[in-house]
């Protein structure tokens, strides 16, 4: 009987601590999608006043860049910058699973293979943006500086 109480209480316990995992993954998730959105939001380029009718038109470049491998060069270090803070929120959740896993075999590899792959996640983002870096140097220097 006390045996039976004793597992039925462990139960509880681990549902109550993945709801709370649960609930800190989405937190987290949302802080983050709040963030990337004002990040963005902040740099919109409101439009000018209307020139007089005997001026020409002329239209303001409102990213203030030239070159299309400046806009590439731009993209892919923000894509980095979200990929890092992905990698992160996924490092914070495999290590808060193994954390919480309570003894359990397939809670902890759960929470371990989440750690490899976002390593392994990290690793293709970062070798993906020195080839990125790589071509965009080619392409504004017309020769690559080992």
């Amino acid at each position: 009987m006390n045996q039976e109480l004793g597992t039925k209480k462990k139960e509880n316990t681990s549902k109550f601590c993945k709801a709370k995992l649960e609930a800190f993954s989405f937190f987290l998730l949302f802080i983050f999608l709040v963030f990337t959105i004002f990040s963005f939001w902040s740099s919109v380029a409101y439009a000018a006043p209307a020139p007089a009718a005997s001026q020409p038109v002329s239209l303001p470049n409102p990213l203030g860049i030239s070159s299309p491998q400046v806009l590439l060069g731009r993209a892919a270090k923000a894509l980095t910058g979200i990929s890092g803070s992905l990698a992160l929120v996924m490092f914070i959740y495999g290590g808060l699973t193994w954390l919480t896993a309570g003894g359990s075999p397939e809670r902890i590899k759960k929470g371990k293979d989440i750690l490899v792959w976002a390593v392994i996640g990290l690793a293709i983002m970062f070798s993906a943006y020195i080839v990125v870096r790589y071509v965009l140097t080619a392409l504004t220097r017309g020769v690559v500086n080992p």
